[in-house]
């Protein structure tokens, strides 16, 4: 969950929509994911919000560096992620130099053993991996321009309006100086228009 929020925070995503393209996060996965997170259970694979989370994450890394579209499996051998994963944490050893390598062995079950600081470790890994990705940050520079531009529209309405404000103020000013009887006249003409 801090991982997710840490990716929220840094994309600085003020509406929910934004988010969940970037992540796609689809609703209430972010909870789900967090509770598998810290579940002691092992999920079936296929069916782990956690583990699609990971693939995304992976997609987006690898397919930031090697430019072109992939697409990670979890039930082909040949394109899992977890072959993906341990390749990225070998090339990133130097920063993740106490992380066990070991699990891997075992496969999806060796993930589900880990304690829970590691799977943490892991996650906020993807997730600052991801964060360095081309897409997050042309993800992130769109919506700065976004918000620039919504910022600028409310500072031209708001001077529109400070303009307006004099021209409304004499058209009053104009209204209430009408004499009282030439306003009384002026209802009666229009209420007897009306009912003609």
């Amino acid at each position: 969950m801090l991982a997710l929020k840490k990716i929220s925070e840094t994309l600085n995503l003020s509406d929910k929509r934004s988010t969940e393209k970037a992540l796609d996060l689809k609703e209430g996965e972010a909870k789900a994911i967090f509770e598998e997170l810290i579940s002691r259970e092992s999920m079936d694979e296929h069916n782990s919000s956690l583990i699609q989370f990971h693939c995304r994450l992976l997609t987006l890394i690898l397919g930031d560096s090697k430019k072109e579209s992939l697409s990670l499996s979890t039930k082909n051998k040949t394109n899992s992620w977890l072959k993906h994963l341990e390749d990225l944490i070998m090339q990133s050893y130097h920063l993740l130099n106490d992380f066990p390598l070991d699990w891997f062995q075992e496969g999806i079950s060796g993930y589900y053993k880990m304690d829970l600081s590691k799977k943490f470790i892991l996650m906020t890994f993807l997730c600052d991996e991801a964060l360095n990705t081309a897409y997050i940050q042309d993800e992130n520079s769109r919506h700065a321009k976004e918000v620039k531009e919504a910022k600028l529209k409310i500072a031209a309405a708001k001077e529109k309006k400070k303009c307006l404000a004099p021209k409304l103020q004499n058209e009053r000013a104009k209204v209430s100086s009408i004499p009282m009887e030439e306003h009384d006249a002026v209802i009666k003409i229009r209420t007897g228009r009306s009912t003609r």
